[in-house]
């Protein structure tokens, strides 16, 4: 008996939770030019990809991002390339040297709709969690001015 290769699947559209963070918990954003150049490059190379931003937060030593994606692939790619470009321009500007990240970054699937919405509140409500802010709105590096307060955010769908 023989069995004919099993066929490979393409996983549906789905959301993920997309996080990362700096190698032993180090400090991957150091200045308010290291945010904003990651969210530059947040910004180019989701144009390039079938990848829509839902809701980010940026905090010294990782991230967070809730995105959708088309293909498990697109993401993948998307985020080699994003963390790829941000590790070159963080060892030039720096001239630091080795790992910048714990490793790969993490994408486990946001299955139903409640746990979007809980996802959304952990991700905005990290800088609150740390100390940094009273409220999620008054953190500069996050979505939650967009979707508190009405704040145009062009990284956002």
């Amino acid at each position: 008996m023989t069995c004919a290769p099993r066929q490979q699947q393409a996983a549906p559209a789905a959301f993920y939770h997309v996080m990362n963070r700096g190698h032993n918990r180090e400090v991957v954003f150091a200045r308010a030019d290291d945010f904003n150049y990651f969210l530059r490059l947040l910004d180019r190379s989701r144009q390039r990809f079938p990848v829509r931003l839902d809701h980010y937060c940026l905090m010294s030593n990782h991230f967070h991002l809730l995105v959708h994606g088309e293909r498990v692939a697109d993401l993948s790619s998307w985020m080699a390339g994003l963390l790829r470009s941000y590790v070159h321009s963080f060892h030039r500007r720096s001239g630091f040297v080795g790992h910048l990240w714990q490793g790969r970054f993490q994408s486990p699937a946001v299955a139903v709709a409640e746990y979007f919405l809980s996802c959304a509140r952990y991700i905005e409500r990290n800088p609150v969690a740390a100390g940094l802010v009273a409220e999620p709105w008054h953190y500069g590096w996050s979505s939650a001015r967009a979707y508190a307060l009405g704040v145009a955010d062009p990284l956002l769908c």
